[in-house]
């Protein structure tokens, strides 16, 4: 850390990840179904907030089907009655000529669940 390669490694992961992120970003506004909240200060996924039916247990259940993986957000809730329409998703692993198609997907998986 001292001779400063943390630092050049945290400005390589960043360039590495931001095209990732854009492509994210991008499919995300051309959704009006899922809304990304709480990633504008970085990292390498984003929460999001489904539409207030969408239990995303069940969703992480169908994405995982279609070869989606997202992390159910009701337990990064602290209480006894948390909000089931936010989920994590990340793409730090995924390819960025997947990210499009797998978003579409995962929206796809969204709308089979409305009631």
């Amino acid at each position: 850390m001292a001779l400063g390669h943390y630092d050049a490694q945290i400005r390589r992961l960043r360039r590495h990840f931001s095209d990732r992120r854009k492509l994210l970003v991008d499919a995300l506004g051309r959704d009006s179904l899922l809304k990304e909240t709480g990633s504008h200060f970085g990292g390498t996924s984003f929460w999001i907030k489904g539409p207030d039916w969408l239990d995303s247990r069940k969703l992480a259940e169908k994405a995982a089907e279609a070869g989606i993986l997202i992390e159910p957000g009701d337990t990064f809730f602290n209480n006894d009655a948390p909000p089931l329409n936010y989920f994590r998703l990340a793409y730090s692993s995924i390819p960025e000529n997947r990210i499009t198609e797998g978003f579409e997907k995962l929206v796809a998986c969204v709308k089979s669940l409305a009631p």
